[in-house]
């Protein structure tokens, strides 16, 4: 993902730590014996894009395709027994981002969401050099191709560790691009914003029961007595935990007292009439949100 973020953006690894239709020559999907028939040329067609993009990383594998409805997710063999399920997963994310951001299905992309989960950092590191043509930074474990946020985007599947959490990653990537679409004439959107609502959308999904995520939220409420939640977007509050933080007010934004103004909040990262960014108090003016009822409103929150 190019753009960085607007008042205090942390690396795009740390949010998400949770955190496809095939060809002939490609791997089917666990519990797929034959290929699922592409429905048109188009479909055809993108899906050898992203057949041709992951072989670019492995030329001399064929991976394995689960492919939905609206999502292609395309990952090694050695990381796809759980494909299918991921796409179940990644297309329930997809669809509450959509209704969050009040997004018209019209709006959301004009081919499917291209999903590529490598199965270590290192073929992830290859991916950014070979196909997104950039050096890999310290700590890089995601990446959004945000030029239309649909083209694709890219992450590990996580280690054993993350536990069901890793089966979300392909889904916050999905809820991610779905901001982009909503803020689709913004110059820049903030990582805090993107990954935290893909991370938010977890939570929501999850129901917070997950012990990693139980586990999150204690430590955002004994950091929140701390910071508030203007702090913690404008970057004041850093740290390992910081992220979780992020996604914790993205989450309060997005699905807390605030739902119903927060696909006004995303609007405001597009360009003004001035074709100029607007600063986050101008997004929370132009959003109707108020500043210190935000604040302090997450801050107690958190400790719920």
């Amino acid at each position: 993902m190019k753009n960085r973020g607007i008042c205090g953006s942390l690396a795009l690894s740390a949010l998400l730590i949770s955190f496809s239709c095939t060809l002939p020559t490609g791997l089917i999907a666990q519990g797929t014996k034959k290929p699922v028939p592409s429905p048109n040329k188009e479909s055809d067609e993108r899906l050898k894009e992203l057949v041709t993009w992951f072989k670019i990383v492995l030329p001399n594998e064929e991976p394995v395709i689960a492919e939905g409805k609206n999502i292609v997710i395309l990952t090694p063999k050695t990381s796809g027994k759980r494909a299918q399920e991921w796409i179940a997963l990644a297309e329930k994310h997809r669809e509450l981002a959509i209704q969050t951001l009040d997004l018209d299905e019209s709006d959301t992309q004009e081919a499917k969401l291209g999903i590529f989960l490598w199965a270590n950092p290192d073929q992830f590191k290859t991916y950014l050099r070979r196909v997104e043509k950039r050096s890999p930074e310290k700590g890089d474990l995601v990446e959004i191709n945000s030029g239309d946020w649909v083209l694709r985007a890219a992450t590990t599947v996580g280690s054993v560790k993350d536990g069901l959490l890793s089966d979300h990653r392909a889904g916050e990537l999905a809820a991610a691009m779905m901001v982009g679409r909503k803020a689709k004439k913004a110059n820049k959107i903030p990582e805090w914003l993107v990954l935290g609502f893909g991370r938010a959308t977890t939570w929501k999904i999850a129901k917070q029961t997950l012990k990693p995520l139980v586990e999150e939220r204690r430590k955002v409420a004994l950091l929140s007595k701390k910071w508030n939640g203007w702090q913690v977007l404008c970057g004041d509050a850093n740290g390992p935990e910081a992220p979780a933080m992020q996604a914790s007010a993205v989450y309060y934004l997005a699905f807390g007292p605030t739902a119903s103004k927060f696909p006004k909040f995303v609007e405001g990262y597009q360009l003004d009439d001035n074709n100029t960014t607007r600063s986050l108090d101008q997004v929370l003016e132009f959003s109707g949100v108020e500043k210190d009822t935000f604040s302090t409103g997450w801050q107690k929150w958190a400790v719920r």
